[in-house]
């Protein structure tokens, strides 16, 4: 990692200690530019365990950290004379925790977690060092670190301290930091490491295939440290402890009980954690002898009152929720994955099966039991019945409800826009029918629907959706997309509205989205983040500032300005949410037969995926999870091997290749929350050059032979507004609408000679694939036939090749004759498992130039769904 040396700064007086960088680092630009960004991450740290990073320098090309002065030795030092008595080892172990507990709330995960990075002071203070450099500087740190391990002493520590995901070369997050403190615990409690190995590679085989030895842990150690190092060195990360406060909490306990009784607890069970005043608390689940939901739900409704209303407790109380073994939660539509029911006793889940097949699930909260329910097949976004009791659902373009305790389902009305309802207490539900609509009512048991809200044209209204009902059942609450109430680019807001149309709706938010009454409070998403604010139901107004309850909630869109995120409450103080979606997905090419040919890099969150004309390389958006942003990367596929195209610290995505020279790329970017085009040339050389902006947002598309026209989407993806429009290329005219309606069209795509365009729309209630004269826009062709997406031509332009609703990928024949276009029978060629689509308009496939082999961003199975997280008496978070 470089040299250190020990330094005055004669301006402030201090010393300090410098760290020069790697020659590595140095002579690579892209990982110098990372560095750099992270290093102001690195910045924002500021907690007594964790060493400051007080700045970078540079001289003569050099790079320097100018770091905090840590005085006394590490403790691979202290723990090279001995494991340091059980107290101490606790005490040290829990500041540990702390500090990566304040780093982990910051999205940082340090990824070289050893005692050599652990300094201590001579007061006996813990300095937790080098957060996340060896990220920042290379930009490939799991491959890079088995490359460097042939290397003596190069990464001897960190390879003996990595945990099985990090060996493997998968992806890393919070849980790795947990194991490698497993390792630290282990060592502190025994003075020796939990997987020695003579060589490298002996090491990395004992944490992929061996066991600590435990019989070496004292036995003077409390039975629940001894649970704590085992969950926290747990091989599947599935079922490790998944955040380190609750390892935090279990070290305190410990050190609590030797205060109170004046010795350390003896070895036996393990009693329960209690309150300790805490602003939050995090059940240790994982540690306790009784169901985690159990557990939970006594925690929330708590002991009955004398008239046998529940009680609450008096702190907030958060856990993690896993689904059963062989089930994901739905990577589509954040906001529509769960809900909870409004007594708190259930959670209605979207999640797929091990043969991918995705329906509707409920999970009681006290049983670690799902529940499919029957004829929910292809469900989304649902919300409950007021009293619990039924759940309505989007499937099919209709809108459903079922009773989860039996039957089948029963159509309420038509709905081809995904987004969630409200269902009041008067049984009347509130939805969006369609795309570039507003609110419509109708009964729950089904019938007429009629029009609640309207489109402000003035206001530049595009939708009307996600409503909820406050409780007098005749007040609602609303998500306005592309009103001008909002004041951004990507503008939104929060109204009130009413059944009573005789009253006007009113502004409540500006930039909020998908907000949702309970407990006395108004819960909305505003930029990434949960914030709960006070507002009362009688007077409809607010009573308070917003307070943020949660950061980095899970969201449609790219950035933290998506349009609606994943969290659900209920009546009695329940929240869930689910925080950074961790996705993780394959590069593979596969024959017209499905069968998998070779794989492509590693594994990793891409998106967009684009060959280029002649089928060599392939751009791809990657989602870099410490920063929470994506760049574009380019692959070598002949060698597996992938570069950095752009590195701004704002979401790139959806490249395409010029055509057919394959000169540049066009892509889409936001930057300054706004999403407009740019281009730069295909190698890497030159500057980035802005194409064109507006007030709509612009997802690039395809451009046409000759790159005279680029075809993009302009309003966006998962809003309703998505039109398609042409910008010349050529002889600098502005951008034209080119396909502008109430539907969605998206997907636009040239013909290998230009003269047509295939695209995607909903105009027929469903998403079809059509083809369309390109310029005249006259007649149209209809090619799916029973819903379809994500077109692709073949070279000879006799072929068109689109997703069926399933993930089918079909192949339709095709011929132009004259002005006029002929369309053969569609027939599937296989079932792919394309990563879930962050964006309607997002590309996961593209096809050689050969037509004989596709390239899939596929879906890796089980690897990319975090836990939901519970949390009873929520408000308490925000009412200190």
């Amino acid at each position: 990692m470089g040299q250190v040396y020990r330094a005055h700064d004669p301006r402030l007086g201090r010393d300090v200690a410098i760290k020069s960088l790697p020659d590595l680092a140095i002579l690579d630009p892209e990982g110098t530019a990372r560095f750099e960004r992270e290093a102001r991450i690195l910045a924002s740290l500021n907690h007594p365990h964790i060493a400051t990073l007080y700045g970078v320098e540079e001289s003569d090309g050099a790079r320097f950290l100018i770091l905090e002065l840590v005085e006394g030795g590490t403790l691979a030092e202290r723990i090279r004379h001995g494991a340091p008595p059980l107290g101490e080892a606790l005490t040290i172990a829990r500041q540990v925790a702390e500090a990566l507990e304040a780093a982990h709330e910051k999205s940082i995960v340090h990824r070289d977690l050893k005692p050599a990075n652990i300094a201590l002071t001579p007061g006996g203070q813990v300095k937790v060092l080098d957060f996340g450099l060896a990220k920042a500087i290379l930009p490939d740190s799991n491959q890079q670190t088995m490359a460097l391990a042939t290397q003596a002493g190069v990464v001897l520590g960190t390879a003996a301290y990595m945990s099985p995901e990090q060996a493997r070369g998968g992806v890393i997050d919070k849980r790795s930091d947990i194991w490698s403190f497993g390792c630290v615990l282990y060592e502190l409690l025994t003075g020796r490491h939990p997987f020695p190995g003579r060589t490298i590679s002996d090491t990395i085989a004992a944490i992929i295939g061996s066991d600590p030895d435990w019989t070496a842990v004292p036995p003077a150690t409390p039975s629940r440290v001894r649970l704590l190092v085992r969950r926290c060195l747990e091989k599947d990360p599935k079922r490790r402890l998944h955040d380190i406060a609750d390892v935090r909490i279990e070290l305190e306990e410990a050190l609590s009980d030797a205060a109170d009784s004046g010795r350390l607890a003896a070895p036996g069970p393990t009693p329960p954690a209690g309150p300790r005043g805490l602003r939050r608390e995090h059940l240790a689940w994982a540690l306790a002898g009784v169901s985690l939901l159990a557990l939970l739900w006594v925690v929330a409704l708590g002991p009955a009152q004398d008239d046998g209303a529940p009680t609450r407790p008096a702190h907030a109380v958060s856990s993690a929720i896993l689904l059963p073994e062989g089930l994901q939660v739905s990577l589509a539509n954040p906001a529509g994955r769960f809900a909870l029911s409004p007594d708190g006793r259930r959670l209605a889940v979207v999640a797929s099966d091990t043969t991918g097949r995705s329906m509707l699930w409920i999970r009681p909260l006290d049983s670690g039991i799902a529940q499919p329910i029957s004829g929910t097949e292809g469900a989304s976004f649902p919300f409950w019945a007021p009293n619990s009791r039924s759940v309505a659902f989007l499937a099919g373009g209709k809108l459903k409800k079922v009773d989860p305790s039996g039957g089948a389902p029963t159509t309420i009305a038509d709905a081809t826009l995904p987004a969630t309802g409200a269902w009041s207490t008067d049984d009347v539900i509130l939805f969006t029918p369609k795309g570039g609509s507003p609110l419509y009512r109708v009964s729950a048991g089904g019938g007429a629907t009629t029009q609640v809200t309207t489109l402000d044209a003035a206001e530049g209204d595009a939708q009307h959706w996600y409503p909820s009902f406050l409780p007098d059942g005749r007040h609602f609450v609303y998500f306005v997309v592309g009103s001008k109430a909002g004041g951004l680019t990507d503008p939104r807001a929060i109204y009130l509205g009413s059944l009573d149309s005789k009253e006007s709706p009113r502004l409540l938010v500006r930039g909020g989205s998908n907000a949702r009454y309970a407990n006395g409070h108004l819960v909305y998403l505003r930029e990434g983040t949960l914030v709960a604010q006070p507002f009362d139901p009688a007077t409809l107004s607010f009573t308070g500032d917003p307070m943020p309850i949660v950061e980095q909630v899970q969201i449609a869109g790219a950035g933290t300005t998506g349009v609606a995120g994943a969290f659900t409450v209920s009546d009695v103080g329940l929240l869930a949410y689910q925080t950074g979606f961790l996705v993780r997905s394959q590069l593979a090419w596969f024959d017209r037969a499905g069968t998998e040919l070779r794989k492509i890099g590693d594994l990793g969150d891409y998106a967009d995926v684009s060959l280029s004309p002649d089928g060599t390389h392939a751009a791809v958006s990657v989602l870099d999870a410490a920063l929470g942003a994506r760049d574009i990367w380019i692959y070598d596929l002949a060698r597996g091997l992938r570069e950095r195209f752009t590195s701004d610290p704002g979401d790139d995505f959806a490249p395409i290749w010029a055509s057919p020279d394959g000169g540049r790329i066009f892509f889409s970017s936001r930057r300054q929350a706004s999403i407009h085009l740019y281009q730069k040339p295909a190698r890497g050389g030159g500057a980035e050059q802005l194409l064109y902006e507006d007030a709509l947002g612009k997802f690039a598309s395809h451009t046409s032979p000759g790159n005279g026209h680029l075809v993009y989407i302009a309003g966006g993806g998962i809003i309703s507004r998505s039109d398609l429009w042409i910008l010349p290329l050529t002889d600098g005219s502005k951008a034209v609408p080119l396909l502008e309606s109430a539907f969605i069209e998206t997907h636009g795509q040239f013909s290998p000679d230009g003269r047509w365009l295939a695209y995607s729309s909903n105009e027929a209630d469903r998403l079809e694939v059509y083809v369309r004269r390109f310029p005249d826009r006259g007649e149209k062709w209809r090619i799916s036939t029973a819903g379809g997406g994500w077109p692709r031509w073949a070279r000879s332009g006799e072929e068109i090749l689109y997703l069926a609703p399933d993930n089918t990928l079909m192949s339709a024949p095709v011929a132009a004759r004259g002005s006029s276009f002929e369309v053969g029978a569609a027939r599937a060629l296989f079932k792919m498992r394309p990563r879930g689509q962050s964006r309607l308009d997002a590309y996961q496939y593209d096809v050689s130039p050969d037509s004989q082999q596709i390239l899939v961003n596929a879906h890796v199975a089980g690897a990319s769904s975090p836990p939901i997280t519970l949390v009873a008496n929520w408000p308490e978070i925000v009412a200190r």
